[in-house]
């Protein structure tokens, strides 16, 4: 299309952040002087974009082709984005804001989105009125104080209702527009002190909301918007004596094998959450298992888990394959303590049905116009504590929906890269737990960053509750010795 005035301005103010990309400057600023009104703008790359979502919806964008490129991209200018980032992030629905005006039924954004609560407020507030009898200053006055009342509920009640909650329906009520309009004067302004408001952040001038309606008259409305708040690791350093890194190893292990990036093949959790939500009553769309012949790759809770909610979604097989060998029923108790004990763990989700499989690998994943139709599978064998092949054991199965539960290899690097610690050969943060260390090394739990700490998963891989607790006391007590001097707290 042509390049609009409008347009060419905006382009314009933004030319410095233009320049700083490969992509935005082949774009935008090919001759180097940016757009000029009249100019026709060529996309060839959103257009092949566009006809990847068309043929494959969401998966044409968060895997594959698309997704290999942001990823390369993000991670060529700094970022820390993951496949896992990609693959992992799912849509909230929300329930739509409804209202009438009028004649009209409308229906709007709900928040995050405050523009629905905001509109609602307005015109509920203005249908006392026939705008049509009043003069251009009565109908611009009583517009803007309605705007005026909108606007400081705005401030004072909405956010994003994960984290704030907001009387929506008494916002959105009659009988509350009716009490806005009756403070309404409507041949004089009401004084700015009789409209306290709280005193927002400074917003930008951007918007990450989109709506869309077709020809048909399906309406779409999205808005971006997934953390309350988010904190400098500067800002923490500079605020706080002490910062403990404590979160999970939330980075799956991954299944590095042709047709990985086929549709029907998720992370387990991709899978589950889910359908948790929906089961608290959420109203998403979840991974559904009906029908299909499901398998489960790994085992633990986490496999578990999906075997028994892919036989509630009615699915028309369950397999479960686990690398290592098939454990005894009952473990050598002598040999084994104090480690965990290894013995046949067989789950209320197993009970209700699966075709369980030990020392299998996957070899493959096969499918047809892009979305899994099965795998190919081989069985091993253990000795000397190494991994082999046994020849002449593959053999393909059918699979519509294959779910990855094969565990979490160490935490996701965004939050270590931007503290700048140091991660051991497995990604974990390196931070080592003898509290004999040298005078001016770094204390026992603490990282190469001074004053910034890390425990439990975050320094040691995915592990058990047990660990997680006892390197929180440890974590703790040598915060404190660092902190005090010494420290009286049990290690």
């Amino acid at each position: 299309f042509e390049v609009y005035p409008r347009m060419a301005i905006q382009y314009a103010d933004r030319k410095d952040v233009m320049e700083r990309y490969d992509g935005s400057r082949k774009v935008f600023l090919a001759d180097g002087d940016g757009l000029e009104v009249g100019e026709t703008l060529l996309q060839p790359d959103l257009a092949h974009t566009l006809e990847l979502l068309a043929a494959k919806g969401n998966e044409g964008f968060y895997r594959g082709e698309t997704a290999q490129k942001i990823l390369a991209d993000v991670k060529k200018y700094g970022g820390n984005w993951s496949a896992a980032d990609l693959t992992g992030y799912t849509v909230k629905e929300r329930t739509p804001i409804r209202f009438k005006y009028r004649d009209w039924d409308v229906v709007t954004a709900p928040p995050p989105s405050s523009g629905g609560v905001v509109l609602a407020e307005i015109l509920q507030m203005l249908e006392g009125w026939d705008m049509s009898q009043l003069d251009e200053a009565h109908r611009v006055h009583i517009v803007t104080e309605a705007m005026r009342r909108a606007y400081r509920d705005r401030t004072l009640y909405l956010g994003d209702p994960d984290f704030v909650k907001m009387p929506i329906a008494r916002l959105t009520s009659d009988d509350y527009a009716a009490g806005l309009r009756a403070s309404i004067l409507p041949d004089k302004a009401t004084p700015s002190s009789m409209l306290p408001g709280a005193n927002p952040p400074l917003e930008g001038v951007n918007t990450t909301h989109f709506s869309i309606i077709d020809g048909d008259g399906n309406l779409v409305a999205g808005v971006g918007n997934d953390a309350k708040e988010i904190v400098s690791p500067e800002t923490l350093k500079t605020d706080f004596d002490a910062v403990v890194l404590a979160g999970g190893a939330e980075h799956p292990r991954d299944l590095p094998v042709p047709g990985r990036d086929l549709k029907g093949v998720y992370y387990a959790m991709e899978f589950l959450p889910r359908q948790n939500k929906r089961v608290a009553g959420d109203d998403v769309e979840v991974i559904s298992a009906k029908g299909k012949h499901v398998v489960v790759i790994g085992g633990g809770d986490t496999g578990s888990d999906c075997v028994g909610t892919s036989n509630r979604h009615g699915a028309a097989s369950v397999t479960q394959f686990e690398l290592m060998p098939q454990p005894p029923e009952k473990e050598n108790k002598p040999l084994v303590w104090p480690n965990w004990p290894l013995k046949l763990r067989t789950s209320s989700s197993h009970e209700e049905g699966v075709a369980r499989d030990w020392s299998v690998t996957t070899q493959s994943l096969v499918g047809k116009d892009g979305q899994v139709t099965g795998l190919k599978a081989a069985r091993v064998e253990w000795k000397d504590g190494k991994m082999q092949e046994v020849p002449g054991s593959e053999w393909e199965m059918k699979a519509d929906l294959v779910l990855l539960a094969m565990g979490f290899v160490h935490p996701v690097a965004p939050v270590l890269q931007a503290f700048g610690v140091e991660r051991d050969a497995r990604g974990n943060a390196k931070a080592h737990t003898d509290e004999g260390h040298a005078q001016g090394a770094p204390a026992a739990y603490e990282t190469n960053v001074p004053k910034v700490f890390a425990a439990g998963d975050m320094r040691r891989g995915q592990s058990l509750v047990v660990w997680a607790i006892r390197e929180g006391r440890q974590c703790a007590r040598a915060v404190d010795s660092f902190l005090m001097g010494s420290s009286t707290l049990p290690r």
